[in-house]
């Protein structure tokens, strides 16, 4: 008798199949592409740009890790919608990355010919076209399919709210603000905050819809599935606490408030992206109960210290007189002996619940 032990025959066919699908070559590399592009871009500007390099290399960083993890599940048959949805975001990152490069490098003086205005109107567009892949992300995951007949077709209509908040964008005559507000937009028609504040509500609509699909899905999940939806629902739980820590960043030096809200929103993507794929690839898949317990605890355990330590420095300062040496370092002291005897506390009544 035969003891081969390899894997059906059809199966590795499916595999191979996945592999050598040319649709997700091809979307890694307009990305790689872009992201060659950018630093080229900012490296060769003759009238100097205006994006640092900091912001190049961190959106970078944060274009190839979804990008490539994107990748990886895509040429998986098991994953591949899921994974083709993730690559398309890294795509997208890298795409406006080179874009903004192309943008900031202009020189403003010179003449701002069409191409240029589309340039810096589609490069405003990067949030939305983010927040549509992830909402199309989450009705998706985990197996590519949305949880109920409902939502494919909300999922289906989507499109239409989406077009209406990029044609909006393109016939505005201002479109873009920050450094590019002098930037005129490619069309000018009026009429164009109407659509636009249309498509933009029927996109919130769509969200919601999306946000009832995962907590249905969980519900109604059992087992893996379950947990699979736990894993996106705690990375997706950490970017209020990066909006929080980021404005709470806001309070260091400029140099310091860079570094540290790159350092954050990189975390946070990197977070997300590996929730994808632990979920996806069922690798270690029971560690997410752990990790959302001790995520609750030290969220929760940084809040009460952080409000402890800024009250006792008020109280401090308004006794003691503000900008106190002392006042600071006595309410960092409290703050660090009381971390032990709290986390405890915090720990035992998360285990309760």
């Amino acid at each position: 008798a035969s003891t081969d032990d390899s894997a059906p025959p059809g199966r590795d066919n499916a595999s191979m199949s996945a592999l050598t699908r040319p649709a997700p070559w091809a979307l890694a590399c307009v990305g790689a592409l872009a992201l060659v592009g950018a630093p080229v871009v900012t490296a060769t500007a003759t009238a100097g740009s205006r994006l640092g390099w900091s912001e190049v290399v961190v959106v970078g960083m944060m274009a190839a890790l979804v990008g490539s993890a994107g990748l990886f599940l895509a040429v998986r048959e098991a994953a591949r919608v899921v994974g083709t949805v993730l690559l398309g975001l890294g795509v997208v990152l890298a795409v406006d990355l080179l874009l903004d490069t192309a943008v900031a490098a202009h020189d403003r003086g010179a003449a701002t010919g069409t191409g240029w205005r589309l340039a810096a109107s589609l490069a405003s567009l990067e949030w939305f076209v983010t927040f549509a892949l992830l909402v199309t992300l989450a009705f998706l995951f985990p197996d590519g399919r949305p949880a109920r007949p409902v939502f494919a077709r909300v999922l289906r209509l989507s499109a239409l709210p989406y077009l209406l908040v990029v044609v909006g964008h393109v016939l505005d005559a201002r479109p873009n603000d920050g450094d590019r507000a002098d930037i005129p937009g490619v069309v000018g028609a009026s009429g164009s905050a109407v659509v636009t504040s249309v498509g933009l509500a029927g996109a919130l609509v769509v969200f919601g819809a999306s946000v009832v699909s995962v907590v249905q899905r969980y519900r109604s999940a059992r087992g893996p599935e379950r947990l699979q939806v736990l894993w996106l629902a705690w990375s997706i739980g950490l970017v209020p606490v990066t909006v929080v820590a980021c404005i709470a960043a806001s309070a260091l030096p400029d140099r310091a408030e860079e570094a540290v809200v790159g350092a954050l929103f990189f975390a946070t993507v990197a977070a997300i992206v590996g929730s994808v794929v632990v979920a996806v690839t069922r690798h270690r898949l029971y560690a997410v109960e752990r990790l959302v317990n001790r995520t609750v605890v030290y969220v929760a355990l940084s809040s009460l210290l952080g409000g402890a330590w800024g009250g006792l420095v008020l109280i401090g300062g308004v006794l003691g007189g503000r900008g106190s040496p002392w006042v600071t370092a006595i309410a960092t002291l409290v703050a660090a002996a009381a971390f032990g005897p709290l986390r405890r506390r915090v720990q035992g009544v998360v285990d309760r619940r």
